[in-house]
């Protein structure tokens, strides 16, 4: 309570992380004294739950109201903020004159209204996806709260295990901050670890996304050249072949200064040495080719999706034999990816990610050893998991710790035979201490007669 009585944000974020980290996930986190709306959001984002305070009615005892943005004294208000019922009810000089009591009741009234009212805000912002946007409106408006964005940075790393790997609505990117999202840090991480090098990076001039489908001519000579193009952009440069993919072209930023854009091959170095790679300049003799190979071009994108989404490793075996890709009538963008005649992956519409089928869950079963990509259960739950119902809390005894909620998982059995293939609900750590409740939601199984077998 004194922490934030004196407005402490930052060492309070950094105690709540600390907390979170030995906590037990299932656990409600119950943040005491915590009342000010505009710290709200915050403390959810960082993983409390349950909040109580006397806020409202020791601020209103002091002629003070609260805001999402803050605190305002009723002594320098002229007028009301519209949109609250106070302001329907009261002017300013009206409250002013009124008795010490009707004031503070009103007062109060208006400080509980205001802060169920910001409650309402944080859980539709969580549903959305958009909770971090909402942590950041309120800290570039307050001083104290824009110190937390530091420790968010310091933290990423934690926060990001907890984050979906998609969402349906656009990424906002805005500086500075960008970096203390967790979808920057996983991304990074994907990009200098999964993504196969085809030649020494190219950084192209292009930033306007899409921006493989905006330079195909230049890309494809790029490649003939046994150059990889990659193209500028807030979350880091980006390689060609994901250009549709999330968060890369699903994200919404400001146009990059010269300066942002001179950074990028910086950025560009770092990550190519990851990979082993070098960096080449953009070819200023480059002659785009006469036409564009959009078959070589969509089978590259498959490949890249696949490794950046799944690893080098599985990728590499689930795309291992004849490819067919079969596209959309209607915007020809690739729709499903079969190989040697067995439908193996789907490539989703709203995030430009694949769905994993179960004929490719095998294929990467096959190749990769445990606990790639798996979610185990035990014995009692993997006759149902085979049939195709979802794993439940309490029954998972093991997982890869690099799933994340949202990827596609392979369910295993306690012998890793395979179980069926699904989409992971929670995270890693979540999965292995829940004991209730939904896990991983299985698309497709194997079959009870194929476990039996």
């Amino acid at each position: 309570v004194p922490l934030m009585e004196d407005q402490r944000y930052a060492t309070l974020a950094r105690i709540i992380l600390g907390a979170k980290r030995g906590l037990h996930p299932g656990r409600p986190v119950h943040l005491f004294g915590a009342g000010h709306p505009h710290m709200l959001a915050l403390a959810v984002y960082l993983g409390c739950d349950l909040f109580d305070s006397a806020a409202y009615a020791k601020f209103a005892q002091g002629d003070r109201l609260l805001f999402p943005w803050g605190t305002e004294d009723l002594q320098d208000i002229e007028e009301l903020p519209g949109g609250y019922p106070l302001a329907d009810a009261w002017t300013a000089d009206e409250l002013r004159k009124a008795g010490k009591t009707d004031r503070m009741r009103a007062l109060a009234r208006h400080n509980l209204q205001v802060t169920f009212g910001e409650l309402k805000r944080v859980r539709e912002a969580q549903r959305r996806g958009q909770l971090f946007d909402l942590v950041l409106e309120r800290a570039v408006g307050h001083t104290r709260l824009y110190e937390t964005l530091q420790v968010l940075e310091a933290h990423v790393g934690q926060l990001e295990a907890e984050h979906p790997v998609s969402q349906r609505r656009a990424l906002h990117v805005m500086p500075p901050h960008y970096r203390a999202r967790p979808m920057l840090a996983r991304t990074h991480k994907r990009l200098c670890t999964r993504v196969q090098p085809e030649g020494a990076a190219v950084l192209m001039p292009e930033t306007q996304r899409p921006f493989a489908e905006n330079q195909p001519h230049a890309v494809q000579a790029l490649r003939e050249r046994g150059l990889h193009p990659w193209f500028p952009s807030r979350l880091g440069p980006v390689p060609f072949e994901l250009d549709s993919t999330y968060p890369f072209t699903q994200s919404l930023e400001p146009p990059m200064t010269d300066r942002e854009l001179a950074t990028q091959e910086g950025w560009l170095i770092e990550m190519a040495s990851q990979l082993g790679e070098t960096v080449e300049p953009y070819p200023a003799d480059l002659e785009a080719p006469s036409a564009v190979d959009e078959q070589a071009l969509n089978l590259a994108r498959m490949r890249g999706i696949a490794a950046y989404q799944f690893g080098p490793g599985p990728a590499e075996a689930v795309l291992a034999g004849e490819i067919t890709l079969e596209t959309s009538k209607r915007t020809g963008k690739v729709r499903t990816v079969t190989v040697d005649g067995e439908h193996v992956l789907s490539l989703r519409a709203h995030d430009g990610l694949f769905t994993l089928k179960l004929p490719g869950a095998q294929r990467i079963h096959q190749a990769t050893p445990s606990p790639s990509l798996r979610l185990q259960v035990d014995q009692d739950s993997a006759p149902f998991n085979a049939e195709g119902k979802s794993v439940m809390g309490g029954f998972v005894t093991g997982i890869d710790p690099e799933l994340r909620p949202g990827d596609d998982c392979l369910v295993v059995d306690p012998e890793d035979r395979l179980l069926g293939v699904g989409q992971l609900l929670v995270s890693a750590r979540e999965a292995r201490w829940m004991t209730s409740g939904p896990i991983a939601k299985v698309r497709e199984g194997v079959g009870k007669d194929a476990l039996e077998a």
